[in-house]
């Protein structure tokens, strides 16, 4: 129930703001999921870290839960779209959908 726009707005002008969050969540409250950069190539970039962290002992907390999320939208096909589309995967898994709230 909370508004998306209010909600990027204060985590942009928080220290919880990024280039990235800046890039893609104006892609996600739009709903344009148009490609930049493929969740496929996300698990691939994402895969080549935690193996190369494995192979050198590196512990590694969340990269192995981002790389089994980058593989569930593989066999969701959504792989081909947006990496921003992994919000569709949140949304199926909470039962939310992110929008705009009308005035």
């Amino acid at each position: 129930g909370l508004d998306p726009e209010i909600v990027y707005s204060v985590i942009k002008s928080s220290a919880g703001n990024s280039r990235i969050f800046e890039g893609r969540v104006p892609s996600v409250i739009n709903r344009d999921f148009s490609t930049r950069s493929t969740l496929g190539i996300q698990f691939k970039d994402t895969d080549i870290s935690v193996r190369t962290a494995d192979s050198v002992k590196a512990p590694v907390f969340l990269a192995p839960v981002a790389r089994e999320l980058f593989k569930l939208a593989e066999a969701k096909g959504v792989n081909i779209e947006d990496s921003s589309a992994v919000i569709k995967l949140y949304e199926e898994l909470a039962n939310v959908t992110v929008q705009k709230v009308k005035a």
